[in-house]
Order: C-alpha cells, then sequence, then structure tokens
C-alpha cells in the first residue's frame, strides 16, 4: 500500500474509534440522564449491550490501527469483518428488543450470523498474519513494535553493568575497593557509549536549544571541530540525554537506531549497541573503553551510513516515493515501467540500471521469477507460463537509489493485484532479486540486511569451514560433536550473531544461548538461525540467514533441522567467559 492510501487507512480507522467513544457515551447520557420530558432512551439491560457494543468496536478500530502500523496484511477487511461480527452480536440484539413482538427465530438467525463474521474473521486473521512479514524480534514483539519511542537514558543506569566488566566479573563485596575515585572512573565508562552518540549528533546539528542551554559555547565548538571531551559535553546534561534535546530528525533516529538496551534489543546491524561494541570496543569491551578521536571518526562514518539508509526510508520526510521521474523502461517482463531516481544519480548510471532491466541476464531473469513465484504462491496457484507470472505485477515502477557500489541496484514497486491492501516491493542488485515483500518493508540494495541475503546468494557453497556449533565463550565443548562443516558465509554469519549477543551480556543481560542449523536432502547445512533467551523466556536476540536453495543455485530443499541449546541455566558473563547460573 502507498504512503496515503496508508495514511487514510489510520484516519478512517480514527475517525471511527472516536465515533464509537461518541455513541457509547451518547447513549449511557441520553438512558441515566436523560433531557427534561424525555424518557430515558432505552433500558439498562439494552443500555449494557449498546455500550459494550460500542466499546469493542472502538478496541476493534484501535487494533486495526496498531495492526497497520505493524504492517499486517488484509489490515481493512479484518477489521471491517470484527466490527460486523460485534455489531451484530451486540448491537441489532438490543435493536430488536425495541419491538414489542418478540421474534425469538430471527433473534437466533442474527446471532448465528454474527458469530459466522466472527468465525471468519479470525481465520481471515490468523491468514494475514502468515502472509505478514515476520516482525519476531524478542522485547519489540507486539503489535506497537515499530512506533517504540526513546524517552531518556541516564549513564548511572549502566554503572552497575560497567563495573563487572571493570571488575572482571563480580562487584566487589568490600566497599573499600570501591573508592570515590573508582567509582567516578567507572561512571565515566557508563557515560562513554552516550557520550559518543551524543557527540555525533552535536556534530550533525541534531541537538535542540534545550541542550545548548546548559553547555558553554567553546565546549560545543571544540568538539564540532573535533577535538576536546565528549564526556565533558555529556556532563554538562548531568549525563543524561532525553527526547527534548533532539531535533526532530534526531529524534526520529535515535528511536529507530539508538535503544535502551535495558529495555530494547534488535536484531538488526543498524543497532548502535552493535556498531559502538565492534569499533569502540573492538568485540571485547563494551564499556570499559578510553575515548579516541580516531575510533570516533570511524564510529562516525558508520552512523553517517545508518542516518542516510534511515533517511531514505523515513515515512516522516521525502523518500524514493517522492523521486522525480526520469524515464522509462521497456521490459519483455513487466512492460513498460516509469523509472524514478534520486536527484544526486548519474544520468549514465539511471540508462545502465534501465539497460540492467529491459536486457536481463538469465541470471537475473531467473532470481526474479523465484521470487516473483513464490510470493504470490501465498494466495494464487502458480502458472505454468513464466510470462503469465509477471503479469500479476502489472504496473511495476523503477526506483534508483545513489549507488554505493558497481553493481546496478534499484527497486521495484507495484503489484497491487497481488497485494491490493500494500502493493508489493523487491530490490535488484547485480543478478541478484530479494524476496518479494509489502511496500516499504523492503531491504535496501546497500544496507547490511540485504548484503548478508546477497552474500548468501551468490557466494560458492563449496567453500566451507568448520565451527563451533556452541562457542567455547558459552559452554560449548572442543569435541567432533561440537563442530560443523558449513559455507563461509554463514560462519561469519554466525561469528557476528555470537559477538552481537556477548554484546548484550556486556550489557547486563543474563540469557540462553540457541544455535539451529538447517541442513538438505544431501547432508549440506543451508541456513541457521542464532537466538538469545532471556530469563522468563522472551527472545532477546533472534537472527537467521539461508544460503540459496533454488534449483538454479544447486541448491536442495531443507529436510532437517538440529537444536544446539545451552540447558542447564541462565548464561552470564564474568571474567573467565560466560557461566552458567
Amino acid at each position: 500500500m502507498k504512503k496515503a492510501g496508508r495514511v487514510l487507512l489510520y484516519i478512517l480507522f480514527s475517525l471511527f474509534a472516536v465515533a464509537d467513544m461518541v455513541l457509547g457515551v451518547a447513549f449511557i447520557g441520553a438512558t441515566v440522564d436523560p433531557a427534561k420530558g424525555n424518557d430515558p432512551l432505552c433500558t439498562p439491560i439494552q443500555l449494557v449491550l449498546f455500550t459494550l457494543c460500542f466499546f469493542l468496536m472502538m478496541l476493534i478500530n484501535i487494533g486495526g490501527i496498531a495492526r497497520l502500523t505493524n504492517h499486517k496484511k488484509l489490515v481493512l477487511p479484518t477489521t471491517l469483518l470484527m466490527n460486523i461480527f460485534v455489531g451484530l452480536s451486540f448491537g441489532v440484539i438490543p435493536v430488536l428488543m425495541l419491538i414489542e413482538e418478540r421474534f425469538y427465530l430471527i433473534y437466533g438467525a442474527v446471532l448465528l450470523m454474527g458469530a459466522l463474521f466472527g468465525l471468519f474473521a479470525v481465520l481471515l486473521g490468523k491468514h494475514a498474519d502468515r502472509l505478514s512479514p515476520d516482525t519476531k524480534v524478542g522485547l519489540l514483539d507486539n503489535p506497537f513494535r515499530s512506533i517504540k519511542r526513546f524517552e531518556s537514558i541516564k549513564a548511572e543506569w549502566a554503572w552497575e553493568s560497567a563495573a563487572k566488566e571493570y571488575f572482571g566479573g563480580e562487584i566487589p563485596a568490600d566497599p573499600e575497593r570501591i573508592d570515590t575515585n573508582t567509582s567516578d572512573r567507572i561512571h565515566r565508562y557508563a557515560a562513554m557509549p552516550i557520550a559518543s552518540y551524543l557527540c555525533w549528533l552535536l556534530r550533525r546539528e541534531m541537538l535542540s536549544e534545550i541542550f545548548y542551554d546548559g553547555v558553554p559555547e567553546k565546549l560545543a565548538a571544540d568538539i564540532k571541530a573535533g577535538h576536546g571531551d565528549p564526556l565533558a559535553l555529556f556532563e554538562c546534561c548531568d549525563c543524561t540525554l532525553t527526547e527534548d534535546m533532539l531535533t526532530k530528525k534526531g529524534y526520529r533516529f535515535t528511536t529507530n537506531y539508538f535503544h535502551d538496551t535495558g529495555f530494547f534489543h534488535t536484531v538488526c546491524s543498524d543497532s548502535f549497541q552493535f556498531d559502538y561494541f565492534d569499533i569502540i570496543g573492538g568485540g571485547k569491551n563494551y564499556y570499559v573503553n578510553e575515548f579516541s578521536w580516531e575510533k570516533q571518526l570511524e564510529l562516525e562514518t558508520v552512523l553517517d551510513r545508518r542516518y542516510s539508509d534511515f533517511m531514505i526510508c523515513d515515512e516522516d520526510k521525502e523518500h524514493y516515493y517522492e523521486y522525480p521521474e526520469v524515464g522509462a523502461a521497456h521490459t519483455k517482463m513487466f512492460g513498460e515501467m516509469t523509472v524514478y531516481a534520486d536527484t544526486n544519480v548519474d544520468p549514465a548510471y539511471i540508462k545502465r540500471c534501465i539497460d540492467h532491466i529491459e536486457q536481463p541476464s538469465e541470471k537475473l531473469e531467473n532470481a526474479l521469477y523465484e521470487s516473483l513465484s513464490e510470493r504470490l504462491s501465498y494466495s494464487e496457484e502458480i502458472p505454468d507460463d513464466r510470462q503469465k507470472v509477471y503479469k500479476y505485477y502489472n504496473d511495476l515502477s523503477m526506483y534508483i537509489l545513489p549507488p554505493q557500489g558497481s553493481e546496478p541496484a534499484y527497486i521495484l514497486s507495484g503489484g497491487e493485484e497481488v497485494d491490493p491492501e500494500h502493493g508489493c516491493e523487491l530490490t535488484v542488485r547485480g543478478d541478484y532479486a530479494s524476496d518479494v515483500c509489502p511496500a516499504l518493508d523492503v531491504d535496501l540494495p546497500w544496507s547490511e540486511s540485504f548484503e548478508w541475503k546477497y552474500r548468501a546468494a551468490v557466494s560458492d557453497r563449496e567453500k566451507t569451514r568448520r565451527v563451533s556449533a556452541v562457542p567455547s565463550e558459552f559452554g560449548g565443548g572442543n569435541g567432533a560433536d561440537n563442530r560443523l562443516n558449513m559455507p563461509e558465509v554463514l560462519a561469519d554469519f554466525k561469528e557476528i550473531c555470537d559477538r552481537r549477543i556477548i554484546c548484550l551480556m556486556k550489557q547486563g543481560s543474563m540469557l540462553k544461548y540457541s544455535f539451529s542449523p538447517t541442513f538438505d536432502n544431501y547432508g549440506r547445512v543451508t541456513g541457521l538461525e542464532v537466538e538469545a533467551e532471556s530469563e522468563d523466556g522472551r527472545y532477546i536476540f533472534r537472527d537467521s540467514l539461508y544460503v540459496c536453495l533454488s534449483p538454479a543455485c544447486g541448491g536442495g530443499k531443507i529436510t532437517s533441522t538440529q537444536f544446539f541449546l545451552i540447558d542447564k541455566g541462565i548464561l552470564q558473563w564474568c571474567a573467565k567467559g560466560i557461566v552458567i547460573l
């Protein structure tokens, strides 16, 4: 669904919710306290039914907003069906009760019809969930995942975790070992990650006047010039970063990228905690790091790239849907496509991308067909004729983003016949095409999430190396039963996932680690999933990657999955690595 359609549904559901609330209050007022000379509008029993009806319909419309926000499929029909179910079950009956004669047969028919609508709404909702993209990411696994909000973060909240890292394990029980100087040093370490991020915000003009009120001009100027102490800058605001200190752009980006690790963890690679751990901490320490401008500038290069990618997809600004039209592509697969491109894209690169889709290689044509037919299989029977598959994705448009590599890369958007509510998108880079997904959910062609899928699709599966299923840091042994041979791209991916779980544990999380490889019918590892579970059973971390399994890639279907799980207890970081509690 295009942005305008989503906004229209937001408005529609909001109006319905407000109308339901107003009607409910009006019925209560007209019954409990009618105007002078007027009889109560209805009986107490009818009032209860009417009030329940309007209250439930209000909740259903609010739920529709939540499902829309979480990019669920078929939001409009499921919400309308649920409203009809509630209306028939609780709204029509009290209306029929106003008639003096009791038509019990009609009562029963209406209730039966309401139950059928309710059942159909539930089944359609479950079907919509299966078609929707997977958004299960641990603590964010709820309908309001994408409207989470950054409020504030303080260095003192991380003091205990920083102290454990400083002492190499548990904090000493003897208070004499933690004198004032030591406590202050630990506090500085706890503040370091936030101060580093604050430094970048200042140098990119993303801090509001409220922040500048308490900061000396010379200190701010020094930081902007690339020297000075960011910790001194952070101390000017009592080592606390709050939402009102951020500009509008800074706030949106911080909400999306910089999460308070006490509450929100994400499997995405574009998360500050993982970037900071890799660059500033060298994959070893999260807190106990000394500041250096050399590493800070290296981190800022990554932050600039994260911000650039975020702004392309940010729905509160002009993204690629607002790119100007630059021409058309005449393709044998999809017919004529309108081409849009960023104003900074060179005309020679635009022509190269158009030629790329007008004269596709055999690999690209196969990749496009595989992606399109797989998405089509969710709701339609796949036609034998390839051209019929392409026709389902009519009226496609092509969006060309600023290039960051040597290969042609672009986004194809359209496919309303397949997904009338959202529309479809897929990303093309070189001879690889991503999975088809709802509009605005697609991975950008140069993002890290797309990079891993791209590498998995084009890498040599025969190039392998052995890795530990459960790493030694998490209690895994060195025996043959804990070693697996897998394609290098999967081995690289697993090592990064393992390092990110260590990053979370360094920040105080107590986790249970599990690793699940999948195998094809030849016994080769074709994919993996790495998870970290909290004490209460929620997934704090979950990520997965699979190599190409289509016949065109020489792969085979998945036939089995094996689990490697530390089930003795919750893991906690200490000086010697990981201990099991």
